[in-house]
């Protein structure tokens, strides 16, 4: 079934340029090694405060101080979101613990930590 004009929604998050940055630094190819196994090769930034969550309480979505490498190659990125293996918590960086705590308050990040991290 199509969908009506009226329903259909755009998928552009809007053209802020300082977004599109972040975005872009964000998303730029580097290598080094996994934060949880630490296999070498190419790295995938994880957002430690899930970006729906980020979005929901107005924070910056492609704030690097929320970023955790992980390697691509290795599965660790996959495993954690699917839940089979989720990361640890001493490996999370202390500026993305800060981040979350300032986004979410002290309560609300322990409460996220705990559900979505391994502790």
């Amino acid at each position: 079934m199509k969908r009506s004009a009226l329903r259909r929604r755009s998928r552009r998050r809007g053209s802020d340029s300082a977004a599109n940055s972040g975005r872009e630094v964000w998303k730029t190819p580097r290598k080094g090694f996994c934060a949880v196994c630490g296999r070498y090769g190419w790295l995938v930034r994880h957002h430690v405060l899930y970006q729906q969550h980020v979005r929901r309480e107005g924070g910056d979505v492609w704030a690097l101080s929320n970023a955790m490498d992980l390697g691509r190659d290795c599965n660790c990125h996959a495993a954690h979101h699917s839940g089979f293996k989720r990361i640890p918590v001493d490996v999370i960086p202390s500026a993305a613990m800060d981040f979350m705590v300032r986004l979410l308050g002290d309560d609300r990040a322990q409460l996220f930590v705990e559900r979505y991290y391994r502790t």
